[in-house]
């Protein structure tokens, strides 16, 4: 199990995804596609991202993710909703 979250600047929706971290979004003025994931794997618990724009300027996007293997060991990742703060 691994979770953690991805996150950037004036990032759409569909850039938030593991696939597209390290890369950059496809939204006007958009940054890299960041992940920071956990450290710990303990089922329980709480994990936070302190992410902010330096600039003042521009949209900050997070998202949270879990990615996890079924009892076949199938791996899926579920997603949180988008969370914006606007400058």
């Amino acid at each position: 199990m691994t979770s953690g979250f991805l996150y950037g600047k004036n990032l759409a929706d569909d850039d938030l995804v593991l696939e597209m971290a390290g890369k950059p979004g496809t939204g006007t003025d958009a940054g890299t596609v960041r992940c920071a994931q956990n450290r710990s794997t303990e089922p329980e618990g709480q994990f936070v991202l302190y992410y902010g724009i330096s600039a003042h300027v521009g949209t900050a996007a997070a998202r949270a993710y879990l990615t996890y293997a079924d009892a076949d060991g199938a791996l899926h990742t579920v997603y949180s909703a988008v969370l914006r703060y606007t400058y």
